[in-house]
């Protein structure tokens, strides 16, 4: 089992060689002694120890406070103060260096490798623990989807780089200053508060906003929360994943003008537009198919196509639609050589032109009848 290793810092030979003893006696590997402040900042450097015992009264220039800081901030290695003061000024500088550690003189072999034993337990607690928070750190900036921690009111503690991005900020720093409610357009303000206030009371929530960035790009995005707890075990903070959903809302947006565009089209067509499923069940039945058949749309509705077809037509209709569908052509011309007869739900015969379309929606066939009727045509003779 490899010894802990320990350097020295004692600006006192005799009791620097007393401690070095008591170390080896205790199991421990003193690997260096000094008594200067700025050699012992580049022994820890070199020797990279377990742990540094420093006295806090040292003879040279560099204090054995100031020594302990350089080597916590440069080398990351815990120190335990040695001293024989113990004035209230004196532990409030130590403590401020947050030292693993401290042992007033003279102290017994049991007092020094018990703050030993925990200091050096503590600096790899502490080590692990650092560990763990890069390797989130690392997951978190790597999370292509926005992801934002916030405390009460909505203030910012975390936010992830993809979030920075969708922010259009260069900092974490420039986020908390502006303020996360201001990114957000003032009509969705409420419904983010909403979603804040539903997350530290447990409750998981959904919405979709819309932010300006700092550099004025707009964007829609979607928010799912979920409750976090602090320290204390209090729900007081709110873990957001944000996605941008700018594209997919033009998307729909687009897709709702071409359908209103398209529904425009059908109702003011002349010609009658019916569509119906592979069961023949009407499924669109336009205003020109109600005044060209004299029955409403509520009339047809959900029922069979046959019963506007005669019914000595019917079989080969049937036949024709299902050859049609297996053909896999997506528009045909009926009416050139075949002559087309619909029935009105009055019980008239009249001759049409027709095109039939067939679109596959998820593995489900749908046709569509474009029906063209002439009032002055009438049937061959």
């Amino acid at each position: 089992m490899k010894k802990t290793t320990i350097l020295i810092v004692e600006d006192e030979a005799i009791v620097a060689r007393d401690i070095q003893l008591q170390l080896q006696q205790l199991g421990y590997n003193p690997l260096a002694h000094t008594g200067s402040g700025e050699r012992a900042v580049v022994l820890a450097k070199e020797l990279r120890p377990d742990l540094v015992l420093m006295d806090i009264q040292l003879s040279g220039t560099l204090s054995g406070v100031a020594a302990a800081q350089i080597i916590r901030d440069e080398s990351s290695i815990p120190v335990v103060f040695l001293t024989g003061f113990a004035d209230d000024n004196t532990l409030a500088l130590a403590k401020s260096t947050e030292p693993f550690g401290y042992i007033l003189k003279p102290f017994s072999e049991r007092d020094l490798r018990i703050t030993i034993e925990m200091a050096v337990f503590k600096s790899k607690a502490e080590a692990k623990l650092l560990a763990s928070e890069r390797r989130f750190r690392t997951i978190f900036d790597a999370e292509p989807e926005c992801v934002i921690v916030l405390g009460a009111s909505c203030s910012l503690h975390e936010i992830n780089s993809a979030g920075l991005a969708i922010l259009e900020a260069e900092s974490v720093d420039e986020v908390r200053t502006r303020g996360i409610m201001n990114f957000i357009f003032p009509e969705c303000r409420a419904s983010f508060d909403d979603l804040y206030q539903n997350a530290i009371i447990g409750k998981k929530d959904l919405i979709t906003f819309e932010i300006t960035g700092l550099r004025g790009t707009r964007r829609w995005l979607e928010a799912h929360s979920a409750p976090l707890w602090d320290a204390e075990q209090e729900l007081t903070m709110m873990l957001c994943v944000i996605r941008d959903i700018t594209e997919r809302r033009q998307a729909e947006q687009t897709l709702r003008k071409s359908e209103r565009r398209l529904s425009g089209l059908i109702r003011s067509a002349m010609d009658a537009i019916i569509t119906f499923d592979g069961e023949w069940n009407v499924v669109l039945f336009n205003p020109a198919a109600e005044r060209i058949f004299r029955c409403t749309v509520g009339d047809v509705l959900g029922k069979s196509l046959h019963q506007f077809i005669p019914e000595r037509f019917r079989i080969a209709c049937d036949d024709h639609v299902r050859q049609f569908a297996g053909s896999g052509i997506p528009f045909l011309q009926l009416g050139a050589r075949t002559e087309i007869v619909g029935l009105r739900l009055d019980g008239e015969e009249f001759p049409a032109e027709a095109s039939i379309l067939q679109i596959d929606d998820s593995g489900k066939l749908f046709f569509t009848i474009i029906l063209h009727y002439h009032s002055s045509r009438h049937f061959r003779a």
